[in-house]
């Protein structure tokens, strides 16, 4: 057990600045894009919190998130993971999958602070905005009118839930699986499967509206997609085998 908390305190240590800095950027950017339409819309007609929050484009910064802890947790910046690794004698693909976990928590926590700051700044509109443009209904009503926001919190849309919830879980693997296989002197092929997802990703989110039609193709696509990742590392369970040997004190 201790081996495996190893495993998982070392992958923690390497996510947590991408993390940190992923947020810090989100944060600035969405606050300043909410500054300044509130700088250029008011007193204007068109002064809504549909035209304050950033519409779209920060859905980016999941993607981007994903790519930094690949290449974190892989020997690009020429650290010695690999070696550290072998030292605790963990299966590999035991180190996989607690990749995958740690990558999915930082998206997960990623998603938390963007749907916080959303609904932040709409409570800063409806308490400093002008009565005439806010109402009880407000932030429900900007929940299905703005893209971004309907993306992250589908309210209703089970369909959207289900697609999001697989998108993260199925870039996570494959970014797990890269970075180990990286981390062998491979990964030609997988860093195609990553672009491809991250791909989709992007377009599922940039899409007006998503319909259960789309995001059923989009879960359907993903799933297909963690199945073959999940066949390779079944056909290669037994590799390693470190968590079988006896340990000495």
């Amino acid at each position: 057990m201790r081996r495996h908390l190893s495993v998982l305190s070392l992958w923690w240590a390497l996510s947590w600045k991408p993390l940190l800095s992923v947020v810090v950027a989100l944060l600035l950017g969405e606050g300043a894009a909410f500054a300044w339409n509130w700088h250029r819309l008011a007193g204007m007609e068109e002064f809504s919190l549909e035209r304050l929050l950033p519409a779209s484009g920060l859905y980016v910064f999941f993607p981007m998130l994903a790519a930094m802890l690949t290449v974190a947790g892989s020997e690009v910046r020429g650290s010695h993971i690999h070696y550290t690794l072998e030292r605790l004698r963990v299966r590999p693909v035991v180190i996989v999958l607690w990749h995958w976990a740690c990558v999915a928590l930082c998206l997960l926590a990623l998603w938390a602070v963007q749907v916080g700051a959303l609904l932040v700044l709409s409570g800063v509109c409806c308490r400093l905005a002008d009565p005439a443009y806010v109402s009880g209904q407000t932030v429900f009503l900007a929940a299905y009118r703005i893209n971004l926001f309907h993306q992250l919190l589908p309210l209703e849309a089970w369909s959207t839930w289900v697609r999001n919830a697989v998108l993260f879980l199925g870039l996570s693997l494959a970014c797990a699986c890269l970075a180990s296989r990286m981390r062998q002197g491979r990964g030609s092929g997988a860093q195609v499967v990553v672009a491809l997802l991250e791909l989709l990703f992007l377009i599922a989110f940039s899409s007006v509206m998503p319909t259960a039609y789309g995001d059923m193709l989009v879960i359907c696509g993903v799933l297909a997609v963690m199945a073959i990742w999940g066949l390779y590392l079944a056909m290669n369970w037994q590799e390693g085998g470190g968590e079988d040997e006896v340990e000495t004190p």
